[in-house]
């Protein structure tokens, strides 16, 4: 049995390829270890803003029951089963990230 003739082209392109695939799935998965880092720090800082909105949206719907059981339910976020509370709950101080915002123009609607 004979080789083909580009053996070593088809060769190098599936090793390229190979390297390739390689190098992505690298890149996928210190993605996924930051993501999962940052996770329940994000979870913190978000409990932190629905504990803000519930002051106010309590003070603003006082008189509507409807809205206040809308709220309730709403805010409530069950947690992941398992371990322990995230470091950052027990007491350890919450980075807030610096966020940049683009200036966006300003447009307005024709009347």
């Amino acid at each position: 049995m004979r080789s083909p003739a580009d053996f070593l082209a088809q060769f190098a392109n599936a090793r390229a390829a190979l390297q390739q695939v390689t190098t992505e799935r690298t890149v996928q998965r210190g993605a996924h270890k930051s993501a999962r880092a940052i996770m329940p720090v994000q979870l913190v800082r978000g409990r932190r803003a629905v504990e803000r909105m519930d002051a106010i949206v309590r003070a603003s719907y006082a008189r509507e029951p409807g809205v206040l059981a809308a709220w309730r339910s709403a805010k409530r976020v069950q947690r992941a089963p398992g371990g322990a509370r995230p470091r950052a709950e027990q007491g350890a101080p919450v980075p807030e990230p610096q966020v940049q915002q683009e200036a966006q123009p300003v447009t307005r609607a024709a009347a």
